[in-house]
Formats: structure tokens, sequence, C-alpha cells
């Protein structure tokens, strides 16, 4: 089934109820122990893979139990307590189901360390559909194990169940590539989880279940798996809602619980608990992660130039102050800190230039620019110059100081100000005109980098 929103856009292709939480800890672990995603691969063989319980003893060889001391009874020596001697098997078909069992475990560790959860922290819960560990305890108790006496469980046996059991567990019906991927991606955690569960090594070593107990067991996952389902038609919503429940009675305050650690301020408690069920469009601290590719991710330059790429900077960003001047001589200035660049400009003659000399207005408007954000933006001032010339056409007539001057100014003149009237009032409505001008370019203009990203951290 699909969840969908009031604009028909679907927001979930699949739904399962999940009642509790597993840990992670890879492939998928109870709260109490499974395979460790940051153990060495001796730790994890010593939890899964029989033919390694006695460490060098365990090779089997054209259906005989060899190993380098020459005893043929080394991988029964530890099996045997386990097993009733009617099931114990040593022959070549075991030892390539135990060999493929350990394959598949060892392929989901890989998968989920290095591309389901790379970067999380493995402690981290997760929600699945099915308390194994619930289901193993209750079947302890109802059947009686008894640890002491051996199981009349084979691992064959163990494992063709567990896998069929895996074969079972549909969410996508259907038989055509797309349905069969999704139903792969839909149970793929939870058969991960299954696996390292019920791996034969830990049914018979650690829960010491017997063939009775271990058929009870396949049949309760499946039916609760079953009953996970969401149903078409089904209140996801409501079943959703009330998940929040007791964690909502807990959000008091919009504030941090840790003294002395240092975070980034973002919304919490009951104001971002409302933003979400409202479905808040601009919400109050909007952020999000980007993860970087390693070689980039480890060089600090090229991180800082990310994040320079990322974070919106507009002329408002890098203007220290901005001043109107009644300068009415163009090719000269009444400010003596311009007249460094201004007449050097004007000095060298330029035919486009003469011909728009007339137009300028005598009003300027100049802005000084911040040392310190244009180098840390890595912005240049014939740069900054030219995106206000490009914003304002032809309507603006733009000079620059260089980069290495004592103070960056930028002289903004309006052109075709000469055409209008010279009296008071247009003299006042050329005022008014600037200051909006002034408004408009500090925050129409963009330097670089992303709109709406205001911050960029690294």
């Amino acid at each position: 089934m699909s969840v969908s929103d009031s604009d028909k856009q679907t927001v979930y292709l699949l739904y399962l109820r999940s009642h509790y939480r597993e840990y992670l800890d890879g492939p998928l672990q109870s709260e109490e122990e499974a395979m460790d995603l940051e153990s060495e691969g001796q730790a994890v063989r010593e939890r899964y893979k029989e033919t390694e319980w006695g460490h060098t003893r365990t090779c089997i060889i054209s259906g005989d139990v060899r190993d380098g001391n020459n005893d043929s009874r080394a991988w029964g020596v530890l099996i045997r307590p386990l097993l009733s001697p009617s099931t114990f098997d040593s022959s070549l078909e075991l030892q390539v189901k135990l060999d493929e069992e350990f394959a598949q475990l060892s392929e989901d560790r890989r998968m989920l360390r290095d591309f389901i959860f790379p970067r999380q922290d493995p402690a981290n819960a997760r929600y699945l559909p099915v308390n194994l560990q619930r289901i193993v305890q209750n079947a302890v108790q109802i059947f009686h194990i008894n640890r002491r006496k051996p199981s009349d469980l084979q691992p064959i046996h163990i494992i063709d169940s567990v896998r069929e059991l895996c074969d079972r567990l549909i969410v996508v019906h259907g038989d055509d590539a797309l349905t069969r991927e999704s139903q792969s991606n839909t149970t793929l955690m939870f058969r991960m989880h299954l696996r390292a569960t019920f791996s034969s090594r830990r049914v018979l070593e650690k829960y010491h279940l017997n063939r009775e107990a271990f058929e009870w067991i396949m049949g309760e996952v499946e039916a609760k798996f079953n009953q996970s389902l969401a149903h078409p038609g089904e209140m996801c919503g409501t079943l959703a809602a009330q998940s929040i429940g007791e964690p909502a009675t807990q959000m008091t305050l919009n504030t941090f619980h840790y003294a002395g650690e240092s975070s980034k301020n973002v919304t919490l408690g009951v104001p971002r608990l409302k933003e979400i069920i409202n479905v808040a469009t601009n919400i109050k601290t909007p952020s999000l992660s980007v993860y970087l590719e390693p070689e980039i991710s480890t060089d600090p330059v090229l991180t800082k130039n990310v994040q320079q790429e990322l974070a919106y900077t507009s002329l408002r960003t890098v203007t220290a102050a901005v001043e109107i001047w009644y300068d009415p001589e163009p090719h000269t200035t009444i400010i003596e800190e311009d007249a460094v660049f201004v007449e050097p400009f004007f000095a060298i003659p330029d035919e486009d230039i003469e011909v728009k000399m007339h137009l300028q207005s005598p009003w300027l408007l100049r802005l000084e620019l911040d040392r310190a954000k244009m180098i840390d933006r890595k912005l240049e001032m014939a740069y900054v110059a030219g995106r206000i010339a490009e914003s304002f056409k032809t309507d603006l007539f733009v000079i620059w100081s260089e980069d290495n001057a004592e103070k960056l100014v930028i002289r903004c003149r309006v052109l075709g100000g000469a055409d209008k009237d010279e009296d008071d009032m247009g003299t006042v409505e050329e005022d008014i005109f600037l200051r909006q001008l002034e408004n408009t370019m500090l925050n129409s203009v963009s330097l670089h980098g992303v709109f709406g990203i205001g911050h960029a951290m690294s």
C-alpha cells in the first residue's frame, strides 16, 4: 500500500508497523548481542561460524573432519554435546551449507557498514516490525528448554528453515523486475536481522532450542510480521500519532540538556513537534547536513571552497557602509580618499566613457566594502563591481578601487540624471531615488551561493 498526502503525492510506498526498537549493530541486533559493525573478522567468525569453534581444528575435507593435529573428531568434540547422536552429521553437504551461511552473514555485515549506514553510529536503534528476542524467550519458557540436554535440531534444517522463512515474508506481490526489487528492498534489513539472530550456531549454542521450539518460533515470526503489515485503507496517520504520545509528554523546554556542550542552535521540543505536525512551510531553524567526497572532506582548503559556494552571499553581506554624495564633476571628486583611483581612471581617454559622461548624475552612491568578509569569501573588487553593473545593465556607471587599496570603494552613478530638471524638486526626488536604489542593490545583487542558505559550517 502507499501513504499519500492531500495533494495525492506518495509519501510512503509501503508501511510496516514497528512496535519496538531493535539495534542495528550489524547485520541487525537485539539490545543484548549481535554482529558488531566495528569488530574484526576474527570476532565475527567466533560468534557465527561453526567451522571455527575449535579454531584450526575445524576443516572438513571430502566428508571427513580433519585438522593440523589429525583429530578427525575436532568439530564433533564441540558440536556433539549440543546435538543428539542421531542428528550429528559431518557430511560435505553440511560443510557447504555452513560456509554459505557465514558468507551470507559476512555480506550482510559489509552492506550495512559500507552501503546502508556508512556514517551512522552503530549503537543507534532501528525500528523493526518483530521482536525476535522476546519470541525466543517465550519459546524457552513455553517448551521448558533444558540447556544441559542435547538438541534434536540439525544445522542444515536451521539454515533451510530460516531461508524459507525469508522467502515467505512477502510485502510486495508480483513477479516483474520492479516488484522483485521493491520486495527485496522492503524486507532487506529484517531478513539480515533474521539471519543473524537465527544463525545455526546461535540457535544451538546460545538458545539451545529443540526442533519443536524452533518450528514454533519460525511460525510466530511469520505471523507477527504479517500482522505488522498495514493494509489498504488503514489509518497509518493515527498509528504514527500514537507513537509520539509518550515522548511528547517529556518535551517541556526548547533547550539543550547537556551542560558545556557546543552545538548548533536548532528548534527542539514542542515547537519542533508543532512544525512537523502542522507541516510548516517555513521552519524556524532549517538545517541540512551535506557529506562531502573523501578526497574533499579531508582537505581543509577544498572544504572551505565548498562552504563558500553553498553559503548565500549578497552585496549587503560584504558592505560595511553606504553613502550618498553630491559630487557634480564625474571625472574628478570632492572625496579625497577616492581621488587616488578616480582621477587615474579618467586620465586615459575612452570614447565610450566620454560619450556617456554628460549622462552621469551629479549624485553619487558610494559603497565601502568589508575587507575581512571579502577575503573570507574570496571575492575581488572587479567581480563585485561587475555583478552590480550586470544587474543594472546600462542604467548605472560603476568604477571601483583596487583590491590592495586602503579602503575598498565602489562608486555608482545613475545614467540619464542630467536630462532631468535641475530644480530643487528634481534634486529631492533624485536623492530619494538613490536611497531606494541603495536598498534594492544591496538585496538583489547576488554574488554567489544558494539562495536560502544563510550560513554554512564545516
